[in-house]
């Protein structure tokens, strides 16, 4: 024997009721992101993410990304390593942390390099007005 169809507005309301259960539940939101070079001092911050990812402490430079204030992953500018709190969703941290690390390789901008210390803005805005041009 067959099933009774449900009225249409239950099934309506049920639908519903599904979609906001899976939209509140199916995609956690991530907190504000920074991205920062680690200072000298936190050294042990950058220990203490790669004993909890089971891996060696990433050498030479590092950048941190920070979700709400906490550190969840670093990434060696050296060999562009990371490692990463595992109990933390960081994927799209870590994904941050290759563009913003790409983005230093070529320099700080994200079209090519800098000519300068100061960054590919250096220089612009700087030109003298000259009038408005001439009319012909």
């Amino acid at each position: 024997m067959r099933p009774k169809p449900l009225p249409l507005p239950d099934v309506w309301a049920a639908a519903q009721r599904d979609h906001r259960a899976m939209a509140t539940s199916a995609s956690p939101q991530m907190g504000a992101v920074v991205l920062r070079l680690a200072g000298a001092g936190e050294e042990g911050v950058v220990a203490r993410l790669a004993a909890l990812d089971s891996a060696p402490r990433p050498r030479g430079g590092t950048l941190l990304a920070l979700v709400d204030g906490t550190p969840v992953a670093a990434l060696s500018l050296v060999d562009r390593r990371v490692v990463a709190d595992p109990f933390v969703a960081t994927q799209d941290a870590v994904a941050l942390l290759r563009v913003r690390a790409d983005q230093m390789a070529n320099g700080g901008a994200p079209g090519g390099p800098a000519t300068s210390a100061g960054g590919w803005w250096r220089g612009r805005g700087r030109r003298r007005f000259s009038g408005p041009p001439a009319l012909a």
